[in-house]
């Protein structure tokens, strides 16, 4: 049976692996480490983090999907009108990291949408609905929140994947590039 939960700092070790097969070079850009295990490291204090100063991929803004009490997959996402907020906390590490304080993280949502961040499913739960239903969770959530629409980005070298969000509802709603490489920008209305 698929249970769906809010995530707590203790799915860290479980959660932060899933995060960045899902975002990729993104998990290098957001903290400014130079291989991909540095980066899941620094992603591990992220999502932990309990103070006031929230992030993206903080367990507030992640859900954990169970599948008889073993975790399949995790969600993330959040109201876009927030993103450049929930940023800030990368932003400061990057600027003490690298000095520049023209380092800039590449917008990925917009105002007025709940945007799904990241899906991710454990291999051996893939091709069980699991995604499906972590995706059918956000679409109720950001309905129940009160947003008209909800949107996320798909490599647009993943054709499988639009094709999933396309028949759950999604539809293209233009590209974007973020680190130089292309996204097709999919949008959910709920209106």
């Amino acid at each position: 049976m698929l249970t769906i939960r809010p995530a707590v700092p203790g799915d860290a070790r479980a959660c932060v692996p899933l995060i960045v097969d899902a975002i990729g070079d993104i998990a290098l850009t957001l903290t400014v480490e130079p291989t991909v295990s540095r980066a899941a490291g620094a992603l591990r204090a992220f999502f932990q983090e309990d103070e006031e100063d929230d992030n993206r991929l903080s367990y507030r803004n992640a859900w954990v999907a169970e599948v008889d009490g073993h975790m399949a997959g995790v969600l993330v996402a959040y109201d876009g009108a927030r993103a450049r907020m929930l940023d800030w906390p990368f932003l400061r590490r990057a600027w003490a990291l690298t000095d520049n304080t023209h380092y800039v993280i590449e917008e990925e949502t917009e105002a007025g949408e709940f945007y799904v961040d990241t899906v991710s499913v454990r291999a051996a739960y893939q091709g069980r609905g699991v995604g499906t239903q972590l995706v059918q969770f956000a679409v109720a959530l950001a309905r129940e929140r009160g947003f008209p629409r909800v949107t996320l980005l798909v490599d647009e070298g993943n054709v499988g994947a639009r094709r999933l969000y396309e028949r759950l509802g999604f539809e293209v709603a233009g590209t974007r590039s973020i680190g130089g490489h292309a996204y097709w920008r999919l949008s959910h209305p709920l209106a």
